[in-house]
C-alpha cells in the first residue's frame, strides 16, 4: 500500500482551492461565523443569516462551477454567472430572518434542496454520463463523511485523554468547535477534491453490489409498502371511510423506494439477463395509478380539518409531482431520468418564495382559520380581531391560543398585523429590539393573549393547569464591588468548568469545586408570578432577580439574567437558568 505524501496532499489541496475558490470562501466564512456564534449567549440574526447564505453559496457556486466547466465558459461568462450567483445570495440574505419567524428556516430548507439538486444536473452530460457523475458525487459524499467522522472521533479521544491525564480542565465547547472545523472545512475540501471533471468522458463502472442491493433490499421493501397500502385502500373502499393521514407517508415512502430502485439500476437496464428491470419500472408506475387518488384524498381531508401547513403543502406538491412523473414515464418514449432532479429543483424554488410558496399559502390558510375562530365568538369587527368574551368554553380558548401561538412562532407577529388594531401593532413593535428568538416569540404571544382576552391556562391540560413563566433582567452590567470571583452559571452547560447546577423543589444547588451552595428561589418565583400579567414582565429589575447568600460564614450573590420554568398545582420545574454567581 502506497501512502500519500505530504507534497501530494498539498498539491491536491492547492488544486482544489484554485478550482473552487468561491466554494472554499463560503465554507471558510460559514465555519468562522459558526465558531464565533458558539461563544455567544444569544443567536445573532445577522450572523445566522450570513451562515445560512454561506451554506447556500457553497452549493450554488459548485453548481455554477461545474456548469461553466462542462459548457467551456469563457472567463467573462464565468464571471457573469458568479456575479449573478452572488446577487442571488444577497437576495437570500434579505428574505431570511431566522430569529423573527420559523418560516425563514422553512424557506431556507427549500432553497438548500433546490441548490443541491442543481448540482446534480448543472453540467452538460448525456444520460449515461449524468448517472455516472451523480454516482461519483454520491460516493464522494459518503467517503468524505467517513473520513471526517473517523478524524473527529479520533481527535475527540485524543483531546479527552489528554484532558483527563493532565487535568487540563478544558472547556467542553472544544468538541463542538472541532466538529464545526472538520465538518465545515476538512469535509468540504475533501469532497470538492473528488468532484468529477471531463463530464462527457466519465468512465462508467457499475458496481455489481449496487444491483444486488437494489434487487434484494430496495425492491422487496417497496413491495412491502405496496402490499400494506393496497390492503388499506381496500379497507377504506369496503368501509367507505376517510383515510388516515399517515397513509400519505406510506405512499411517499413507496414512491421513494421505487424511484430510487429504478435510478440505481438504470445503466444496466438493457444488459443481458436484466429484462426484469424494464418490467419492474413499468409495473411500478402502473401501480402508482391507484395509489395517487388515495394520496390526494388523505391530504385533502387533513387540509379541510386543520388548514394548510408547510408540511401538508409539501405532501400536496409531491402528490402533484408524482402524478406528473408517473404519466411521463408511462407515456413518454424518451424516459429521461434528468427530469426527476430538474422538476424537483423547480418545485423547491417555487415553494421557497412568492405568493405560491409554501409559507405564503400556509400563512394565509392559518390566518383565515384564526379569523374564523374569532368570528364564531363574535370577536371580529371591521376586519379586525377583538377580545374574546370571558365566558368562552375552555376548549375554544385552548384551540384559539394554540392557533395564535402557532402563527406567532411560525410566521412572526407581523403575520397578524393586518387583522390587529393599530394600538396592538404598536405594542408588538416595541418588542422588535429583543434579540433572543425564543424570548421575542414568547413576549409577542403573551401580549396577544392578554390583549385578546385569552386566559393563561388555555392550551394547557385543564387537570393540572400547567403554566409557563419567563423573566429576565434588562441590565447589561452589574455591580460586583466587594466580590473577588465571578462564575458564569448556565443550566444547559451545567457540568462545565468543574461546576454543577441542579434543582430541588424551590431551591437550586450549585457546586463550585468542593463548595455546595443551596439557594432558595421562592421569592424570585413569587416576584415573577405576581407580575404575570404585567407588560414589563420580561424585563424585571436586577434586584428582583438577585439572591444574597450567607452560608457557613461565606457570602455570595446569585444574579439571574434569564429564567424559564413551568408550574403546575404542586411543583415548579426550571427549564433554563442563566446568570452569575459572585463570591467574596
Amino acid at each position: 500500500m502506497k501512502w500519500p505524501s505530504l507534497t501530494r496532499i498539498k498539491e491536491a489541496t492547492t488544486q482544489t482551492i484554485f478550482r473552487f475558490p468561491l466554494e472554499i470562501f463560503c465554507a471558510l466564512i460559514g465555519t468562522s461565523l459558526l465558531l464565533w456564534q458558539i461563544e455567544q449567549d444569544n443567536a445573532d440574526d445577522q450572523v445566522l443569516r450570513l451562515i445560512l447564505c454561506a451554506v447556500l453559496g457553497l452549493a450554488l457556486f459548485l453548481s455554477l462551477t461545474v456548469m461553466a466547466e462542462s459548457y467551456s465558459f469563457t472567463r467573462a461568462k464565468r464571471a457573469i454567472t458568479q456575479t449573478l450567483g452572488a446577487l442571488l445570495l444577497v437576495l437570500c440574505w434579505f428574505i431570511l430572518a431566522p430569529i423573527e419567524a420559523e418560516t425563514s428556516i422553512i424557506r431556507y430548507s427549500f432553497l438548500i434542496v433546490a441548490f443541491h439538486l442543481l448540482v446534480s444536473f448543472a453540467p452538460k452530460t448525456s444520460i449515461e454520463a449524468f448517472w455516472e457523475y451523480n454516482k461519483q458525487l454520491f460516493i464522494r459524499i459518503l467517503t468524505a463523511g467517513l473520513y471526517s467522522g473517523v478524524l473527529y472521533i479520533g481527535l475527540c479521544i485524543a483531546i479527552g485523554s489528554t484532558d483527563f491525564l493532565f487535568d487540563l480542565d478544558l472547556d467542553s465547547k472544544i468538541y463542538l468547535r472541532l466538529f464545526v472545523v472538520i465538518a465545515g472545512l476538512f469535509n468540504t475540501v475533501f469532497f470538492l477534491a473528488g468532484v468529477p471533471t471531463h463530464f462527457e468522458n466519465l468512465q462508467q463502472d457499475y458496481p455489481k453490489g449496487l444491483k444486488i442491493f437494489t434487487q434484494y433490499v430496495l425492491i422487496p421493501l417497496a413491495t412491502i409498502y405496496l402490499c400494506i397500502i393496497l390492503l388499506y385502500e381496500g379497507k377504506v373502499l369496503l368501509e367507505w371511510s376517510l383515510p388516515k393521514g399517515v397513509i400519505s407517508w406510506l405512499i411517499l415512502g413507496y414512491a421513494v423506494y421505487g424511484i430510487l430502485s429504478i435510478l440505481l439500476v438504470h445503466p444496466v437496464r438493457h444488459s443481458e439477463g436484466n429484462n426484469w428491470i424494464k418490467n419492474y419500472s413499468r409495473l411500478f408506475y402502473i401501480l402508482m395509478v391507484p395509489l395517487l387518488p388515495l394520496l390526494c384524498l388523505a391530504i385533502v381531508v387533513r387540509i379541510q380539518s386543520y388548514g394548510i401547513t408547510e408540511l401538508r403543502y409539501v405532501v400536496l406538491v409531491l402528490a402533484a409531482w408524482l402524478t406528473g412523473i408517473t404519466l411521463y414515464f408511462l407515456f413518454s418514449k424518451q424516459q429521461n431520468i434528468k427530469i426527476i432532479p430538474f422538476s424537483l429543483a423547480v418545485l423547491a424554488l417555487l415553494s421557497a418564495w412568492g405568493p405560491q410558496s409554501a409559507s405564503s399559502v400556509s400563512e394565509n390558510s392559518q390566518r383565515n382559520r384564526l379569523i374564523n375562530l374569532f368570528k364564531d365568538q363574535g370577536s371580529w369587527k371591521d376586519d379586525k380581531l377583538e377580545p374574546m368574551p370571558s365566558s368562552i368554553p375552555d376548549s375554544i380558548g385552548n384551540e384559539t391560543i394554540t392557533q395564535l401561538r402557532f402563527m406567532t412562532e411560525r410566521y412572526g407577529a407581523a403575520s397578524l398585523r393586518t387583522i390587529l388594531p393599530q394600538s396592538l401593532n404598536d405594542s408588538i413593535a416595541k418588542r422588535d429590539t429583543i434579540k433572543n428568538r425564543y424570548t421575542k416569540r414568547y413576549a409577542g404571544t403573551e401580549l396577544l393573549r392578554r390583549e385578546l382576552g385569552l386566559k393563561s391556562y388555555y392550551s394547557r391540560n385543564k387537570n393540572n393547569f400547567t403554566e409557563y413563566y419567563q423573566a429576565s433582567t434588562g441590565a447589561s452590567d452589574f455591580l460586583i464591588e466587594g466580590y473577588s470571583r465571578m462564575f458564569s452559571i448556565s443550566w444547559y452547560n451545567s457540568r462545565i468548568g468543574g461546576s454543577t447546577i441542579e434543582q430541588d423543589g424551590d431551591m437550586v444547588r450549585i457546586q463550585i469545586g468542593d463548595t455546595l451552595y443551596e439557594i432558595d428561589l421562592l421569592n424570585v418565583f413569587k416576584n415573577i408570578e405576581v407580575l404575570e400579567e404585567a407588560e414589563t414582565r420580561n424585563k424585571m429589575d436586577t434586584d428582583q432577580l438577585t439572591i444574597n447568600i450567607n452560608q457557613n460564614s461565606q457570602q455570595a450573590k446569585l444574579i439571574i439574567r434569564q429564567i424559564n420554568y413551568e408550574k403546575d398545582t404542586t411543583d415548579r420545574k426550571i427549564s433554563n437558568l442563566q446568570g452569575f454567581l459572585l463570591l467574596k
